[in-house]
């Protein structure tokens, strides 16, 4: 779904329109927080030859997924901060899996998609309708009451969502191609 066909549910839904920037302004909040539970996976090598010293992450890194040492084995000895610095315990080169960041959308661009998989692509909009109704709302408890409801009905579909993603991905046994 793109950012024009979201903004045509998002109108629908909400029976108004609102201002570009401001529309993908709150896309872009969404992303962000989809992205902390379910985002693309990058990777970085670091190789740590002073563990007294803090590394910084790469600009993108949400949150570490994981990290392997040369051997192949998952290391755990670490501490990412919130400076969005990292400290090992033990010297050595590694491979950091992460989740990224995802790219913004661009007001004026409705042919943008999303960065991130199209299965997460609704709940965006459903956050967008609920800034929508809690910047309206003012003293009114019926709109406050809609921005409620759907800023839940947007934390559902993502968890549900975010569910299905990760069940289909399974753990399979080594093997080798061809056999």
């Amino acid at each position: 779904m793109n950012v024009g066909q979201m903004r045509k549910a998002f109108e629908g839904l909400v029976e108004d329109s609102v201002d570009t920037a401001l529309f993908v302004q709150w896309l872009n909040e969404a992303q962000e927080d989809v992205a902390t539970s379910y985002s693309s996976i990058s990777s970085a090598v670091i190789t740590i030859d002073d563990c007294s010293q803090e590394y910084e992450l790469p600009e993108d890194a949400l949150k570490v997924q994981e990290i392997v040492s040369s051997t192949g084995h998952t290391y755990t000895d670490y501490i990412v901060t919130e400076r969005g610095t990292i400290r090992f315990a033990t010297t050595g080169t590694y491979t950091m899996y992460y989740f990224r960041m995802p790219q913004p959308l661009e007001a004026g661009d409705d042919t943008a998609e999303p960065d991130l998989p199209a299965l997460l692509h609704t709940p965006l909009y459903i956050y967008a309708a609920s800034m929508y109704y809690d910047k309206i709302s003012g003293a009114d408890e019926a709109d406050s009451a809609m921005a409620t409801k759907l800023l839940r009905r947007y934390e559902h579909m993502v968890a549900r969502r975010v569910a299905k993603l990760k069940a289909r991905k399974r753990e399979f046994p080594s093997f080798t191609a061809g056999r």
